[in-house]
C-alpha cells in the first residue's frame, strides 16, 4: 500500500474534507481573480463572464452600440446647431436637457447586462454616478427654461411641451429618489426583493412621458423637409 493512501485512510473525515477545501482554494482565487479584472471593455464587448455558458443569456447581448451610436448621433445633431448660434438663457434649457438625455443612457448601458459580482460592482458604481450626473443636467435644463419664462414675462407651462415636461422632471426626481432609497434603504420597501419589483414601473412611466413630450415637438420644417410658415 502506498504511503500516501495509508495516510489518508488513517486521517479523519474531518482532516479528508479539509484536504479537499485547500485543493479548491487555488481554483476558487482564480475564479474570484478573473472576477475582479473585469473591465468595462469587456461590458461593452459582450464578454459578460469567463463561463461560455453565460456569454448567450441575455436577449439585449451585443445590441448595446445601437443604443450608443442612436444617441451619440442625435446629441451630436441637436447640440452642434445650439453651439453654432450665440448661447442665451434659452440655450442652456436644451443643451442640459440633451447632457442629461445623454448621461442617462451610459448609466443604463453600463450596467446592462451584469453577470459577475465584479461586473455588478463596476456597473452600479458607474451608473450611481452618470444618474446623479445627468439628474443634474436635468435639473439645470428644467431651471434653465423656468428662469427664461420668468424673466420675459411668459407664462409657466401653458403648452403641452411644457406641461409634459414638468410632469417629467417631477417623475424624474421621484425616480432618482426611489432608485437611491432602494440603494440606501431597501426596508422602507419591504426588502430588496419587493424593492426591485417596482423597478418597471419606474422606468415605464418616465419612458411614455419622455414620448409624449418630445412628440409635439417634432415638425417637418425641423427635420428640413419643409419649411417654416
Amino acid at each position: 500500500m502506498a504511503p500516501s493512501t495509508a495516510l489518508s485512510q488513517r486521517s479523519s473525515p474531518t482532516q479528508r474534507k479539509q484536504v479537499a477545501q485547500d485543493k479548491t482554494h487555488p481554483i476558487q482565487d482564480t475564479l474570484q481573480q478573473q472576477e475582479d479584472e473585469f473591465s468595462m471593455a469587456q461590458l461593452w464587448n459582450g464578454e459578460y463572464s469567463f463561463h461560455p455558458a453565460r456569454a448567450d443569456s441575455n436577449p439585449v447581448a451585443g445590441t448595446g452600440f445601437i443604443a450608443q451610436i442612436a444617441v451619440v448621433t442625435f446629441s451630436l445633431s441637436l447640440s452642434g446647431r445650439l453651439l453654432a448660434r450665440p448661447l442665451v438663457l434659452f440655450s442652456w434649457h436644451p443643451l442640459s436637457q440633451i447632457s442629461g438625455l445623454f448621461l442617462l443612457v451610459q448609466s443604463i448601458l453600463a450596467l446592462q447586462p451584469t453577470h459577475t459580482a465584479g461586473q455588478k460592482r463596476v456597473g452600479q458604481a458607474l451608473h450611481a454616478y452618470l444618474n446623479l450626473a445627468s439628474f443634474a443636467a436635468f435639473t439645470a435644463g428644467f431651471a434653465a427654461i423656468y428662469l427664461n419664462k420668468s424673466r420675459s414675462g411668459a407664462e409657466h407651462f401653458a403648452s403641452l411641451h411644457g406641461a409634459l415636461g414638468c410632469a417629467l422632471t417631477l417623475s424624474l426626481w421621484g425616480q432618482y429618489l426611489v432608485g437611491f432609497t432602494m440603494w440606501a434603504t431597501p426596508a422602507l420597501y419591504g426588502g430588496a426583493a419587493r424593492a426591485r419589483a417596482i423597478g418597471s414601473w419606474v422606468f415605464y412611466v418616465p419612458m411614455a412621458l419622455i414620448a409624449v413630450g418630445v412628440l409635439p415637438r417634432i415638425h417637418t420644417y425641423k427635420l428640413g423637409f419643409s419649411k417654416k410658415a
